[in-house]
This record gives C-alpha cells, sequence and structure tokens, in this order.
C-alpha cells in the first residue's frame, strides 16, 4: 500500500480505538443498550475487512505494474513503456526495470502503430534484487493456451526464455529442475 493509504488507515483505526475508549471512559455504555458495543464490534470488522481488501487489490496492482512483455531487444512495462534494449542482456535489464518500479498510478500503454513482436510475458510476483529473489510465472506467446509455468529464481527464468515455446501443452507448470548444462 501507499504511505498516505497506511496513515488513513492507521488514522482511522486510532480514531475508532479513541472513540470506543471515551464511549467507556463517559460512561455512555450505561445509558444506552449493548447494541452499542454489536455497533462497534461491526464497525471494526468493517475496518479490519477494509484495510484487507485494500492490501489484497494493491498486490495485485503491483503484480500487474511488475508484469513484462519481452521481445526481440525491446520489453514493455505498464509503468516504464517501450524499452529497448538492444544487444544488452534482457534479464539484466529487466531486473534494473523492475528495481526501480515507483508503483504510480500514471501508466503507459503501447501506442496502435507500434505493435512490437511479443515473445514472452513475464508475471513477477516476488521481486528482490539485493537478495536475489525473483519469482513468478511466464507464459509464451506462441502457445497461448498454454498453463503459465511458475519459476523460483533468475537462473530458472533464464532457462524458460531460452527453450521458450519449446515447452508442450500439457506439460508441468512447474519446472522442478533444469540441467545446468544448459545455462553454459
Amino acid at each position: 500500500m501507499k504511505k498516505k493509504n497506511w496513515i488513513g488507515t492507521a488514522a482511522a483505526t486510532i480514531a475508532s480505538a479513541l472513540l470506543l475508549t471515551l464511549w467507556y471512559v463517559l460512561g455512555f455504555n450505561y445509558v444506552d443498550a449493548p447494541l452499542d458495543l454489536i455497533i462497534s464490534i461491526i464497525w471494526w470488522v468493517v475496518l479490519a475487512a477494509s484495510v484487507a481488501g485494500i492490501a489484497y487489490a494493491e498486490q495485485k496492482r503491483r503484480r500487474a505494474m511488475r508484469t513484462l512483455f519481452i521481445g526481440e531487444s525491446m520489453m514493455f512495462n505498464p509503468e516504464r513503456g517501450l524499452v529497448e534494449i538492444g544487444e544488452a542482456d534482457v534479464l539484466d535489464e529487466a531486473a534494473m526495470l523492475l528495481d526501480d518500479l515507483e508503483y504510480g498510478f500514471a501508466t503507459e500503454e503501447m501506442t496502435g502503430h507500434v505493435r512490437p513482436l511479443v515473445e514472452a510475458i513475464v508475471y513477477t510476483d516476488k521481486f528482490n534484487l539485493e537478495d536475489g529473489v525473483w519469482e513468478g510465472e511466464v507464459r509464451f506467446t506462441e502457445t497461448p493456451d498454454a498453463e503459465p509455468v511458475a519459476f523460483e529464481d533468475r537462473a530458472q527464468l533464464e532457462y524458460l526464455l531460452r527453450i521458450g515455446a519449446a515447452i508442450p501443452t500439457g506439460a508441468p507448470t512447474v519446472i522442478p529442475a533444469y540441467p545446468a548444462a544448459a545455462m553454459a
């Protein structure tokens, strides 16, 4: 979640706790029926559900922002737009791009007249350049009906991008082991 969302959630939680405390300190719980306690509990449940919903929506939005459309000598990301790679290593460029994401709300779109050939779509679930964490799924455009293939690190992703759409339809969606010789 963005900082302002956390601040708003914290302010609502503190205000709710303060009002509930004042309600009991001032003795209003003796004046009214026990319905007040029930309403208070319902309010806390609504507040907790709102926080959980916002966190879930933000997680899905961030995953969409980490999506990479990879083609020959280019890649597209919803936040950065079309990025020319040239002769550089695709995964190095992708890692730098993912590390620099700001997760803002402005997005870039592929314009109608610029539609590069996309070979693979990489959905990144977890990414941390410093810790070497890169997990997610990759889907190849040559086999759009095939299930996305999960990867657990950069080496697996590199291997999957090398073999590309050679993964047959109906193959396991997780490649548990990949030959070390293929990485040489």
